[in-house]
């Protein structure tokens, strides 16, 4: 009985003192990931057309951009395609054509197409 106390004595000394070393697994070394957000307060008494610029104009622009492109998560002013596969901007920047991704579906499996785009923003 006693070698076995002294045997329990000792693996229970090798357990504390193992938990009390310090760690040999490195860490890799630190890096910053920043992801920019723009927030714009909601106007209290703005009208509801989000296209209203004398409301709260930034409603609509926050949901013309949904899905459209993909900021950069390491360059906010890179942008990368999103539900548009490409994009044009022409008529002195007050027209812009976008083409969609072609393989654009919902959730249920149907297309997304150019009229589910034009009803999402009106």
């Amino acid at each position: 009985m006693k070698k076995i106390s002294t045997l329990a004595l000792v693996a229970g000394i090798g357990v504390l003192a193992a938990g009390c070393g310090a760690s040999s697994t490195k860490s890799a070394s630190p890096s910053t990931f920043t992801t920019i957000d723009e927030f714009h307060p909601i106007t209290v008494g703005a009208p509801l057309n989000p296209f209203n610029t004398s409301g709260n104009n930034w409603v609509g622009f926050d949901q013309m951009q949904l899905g459209w492109t993909t900021n950069s998560p390491t360059n906010p002013n890179a942008f990368y395609p999103g539900l548009a596969q490409k994009w044009k901007i022409s008529n002195g920047g007050r027209t812009v054509t976008i083409w969609l991704q072609p393989g654009a579906k919902w959730s249920n499996g149907k297309p997304v197409t150019a009229e589910d785009v034009k009803a999402s923003m009106a």
